[in-house]
């Protein structure tokens, strides 16, 4: 590995794939993913209570990179997948890839601490608004933030407002966590049938994690592809689930599937997978 650890860190010539900047990638993420979720997890199902909550840098595929190496592969081990949705962004890939191991592990659903950093100013239908995508892409446990123990110090300057007794519209919250406990009512019966399949790019994107001033644009496309392809399923109705693929990268990086268990599985019943090097756009008319 010594020899080759100045490929982790710069290019290989005319757009070489370097698999040991991969195998440094999959190591460091597969020790981290051992070393914490798998083994707080084993110990949580062999003393009956879920092992919950949410990594760091979920959001995109630079930030799991230098944070993690990869998300998706922490919520194998928990019982109830989660996720931490900040301000009112809309990230749906980060929903997306905790619903998706929810459904392939055999979760009830997937948490999420939500309304954090909004602001004073976040009304009720900011409350339903976020709680109303997110329980579209799974989520059906709502950690909230925030219901203060007292406003000593620096708490008081914490945000939304409390939804505890500090606030005098407390008693009417009730409306909103009504509308949600019919909602997870509905979606927590049955159980959903997804027909297409999308090969996670977060090993692809290891291949590119390389300077910025030779990575950054190709980095910056990835990123957009990825974003772009969940936004155009989602706006067509097209549900889809993350899957990732373990296989074995060759010289150029190409993944066939044979290599890819996973998809494989996913096709034998009757799902579709889908490859595209840009999202289709949408013509006249």
């Amino acid at each position: 590995m010594l020899a080759h650890f100045p490929e982790v860190i710069w290019d290989l010539p005319e757009g070489q794939a370097s698999l040991w900047r991969y195998r440094y990638h999959e190591w460091g993420a597969e020790q981290f993913a051992a070393s914490f979720a798998d083994q707080i997890g084993r110990w949580c199902a062999g003393s009956g209570i879920a092992l919950t909550g949410h990594m760091m840098e979920e959001p995109t595929l630079s930030s799991q990179t230098n944070a993690l190496g990869d998300a998706m592969r922490s919520y194998r081990s928990m019982q109830i997948p989660g996720i931490d949705m900040l301000c009112d962004w809309e990230e749906f890939n980060t929903a997306k890839q905790a619903q998706s191991a929810a459904r392939q592990f055999g979760a009830p659903g997937v948490l999420s601490e939500l309304y954090g950093v909004t602001g004073w100013h976040f009304d009720f239908n900011g409350h339903k608004r976020q709680g109303d995508w997110q329980a579209a892409l799974g989520v059906l446990f709502r950690v909230h933030h925030l219901s203060w123990y007292c406003m000593r110090g620096e708490a008081k300057r914490d945000y939304p407002a409390s939804i505890s007794y500090q606030s005098p519209w407390y008693k009417e919250y009730k409306a909103v966590e009504d509308h949600f406990a019919r909602v997870g009512a509905v979606l927590s019966r049955g159980k959903a049938l997804c027909r297409v399949a999308v090969i996670h790019p977060i090993e692809s994107y290891w291949l590119c994690a390389g300077p910025l001033d030779t990575s950054a644009a190709e980095r910056a496309r990835r990123e957009e592809r990825f974003t772009h392809l969940t936004e155009w399923l989602l706006h067509g109705l097209i549900d889809s689930g993350c899957r990732e693929c373990a296989a074995r990268p060759v010289g150029d990086a190409r993944r066939g599937r044979a290599d890819c268990p996973a998809l494989g599985g996913f096709e034998a019943g009757r799902g579709t997978g889908l490859g595209m090097s840009a999202v289709p756009v949408r013509g006249p008319g």
